[in-house]
C-alpha cells in the first residue's frame, strides 16, 4: 500500500497479514482477497471493504478513521501472533488488509 507513508503512526497503523498462510485469520474475510478490516483497543470494527481499490479511495477511508496526514510505515505481519498483539495493545486504529499469496 503506497498510502502508508502519508499518515503517522500515532494516528493510524497500516498492516498487511497473509491470511491464507495463517487460516486461522481467515475469519476476518468478507466474501474474498483482499478484506481490509479496521480494529481498535482489540475489537474488529464496523470500517471494511473488498477487493482492490484506487489510491484515491484508501485514502479517503483512512481519512475517514483519521485527520493525521504525517509519514509512517506500512507494517507487514509473518504471523497470526503478530496480528494478534498489534491489534490487541494498540490504542490507535489499526487498518488491516488481509491477502494471499497463491
Amino acid at each position: 500500500m503506497n498510502v502508508a507513508s502519508s499518515y503517522s503512526d500515532d494516528q493510524v497503523l497500516i498492516a498487511t497479514v497473509d491470511a491464507d498462510k495463517n487460516s486461522e485469520l481467515r475469519k476476518y474475510l468478507q466474501g474474498g482477497y483482499p478484506t481490509v478490516r479496521v480494529f481498535s483497543k482489540g475489537k474488529v470494527g464496523d470500517k471494511s471493504f473488498v477487493g482492490n481499490k484506487p489510491e484515491s479511495f484508501v485514502r479517503n477511508f483512512l481519512d475517514g478513521i483519521t485527520t493525521s496526514q504525517k509519514r509512517g510505515k506500512l507494517i507487514e505481519l509473518k504471523t497470526a501472533a503478530e496480528f494478534d498483539a498489534l491489534i490487541k495493545d494498540s490504542q490507535i486504529p489499526v487498518m488491516v488488509k488481509f491477502s494471499a499469496s497463491w
